[in-house]
């Protein structure tokens, strides 16, 4: 929940700093897909606070980032979105 949010720029910053450190791999973020809003509380209020943290800790570490939500929101009032998720939450083969 949003009450999380800290430790978990904290911990995400944390761990590609010791990756970067540890291993030549490179690193790619990911920002979570949009949820349908059908699925209703208690994740849909708060979801787009982590997108926006994975953002924000993408510019402050210089990760490249895939937006995978925008692409995800931007489809859901077509309805395409609904067809890429199994449940309302999880990708299916689709998404």
């Amino acid at each position: 929940g949003p009450e999380g949010l800290g430790t978990f720029k904290e911990t995400y910053i944390a761990v590609i700093e010791r990756t970067r450190a540890e291993t030549g791999a490179a690193i790619v973020l990911h920002t979570p897909n949009a949820i349908c809003s059908s699925t209703g509380e208690p994740r849909l209020s708060h979801l787009s606070a982590y997108r926006d943290a994975i953002l924000a800790i993408s510019a402050k570490t210089c990760v490249p980032c895939i937006d995978h939500y925008a692409e995800w929101a931007a489809n859901e009032e077509s309805g395409s979105m609904h067809h890429w998720l199994a449940d309302g939450f999880h990708p299916n083969e689709y998404g």
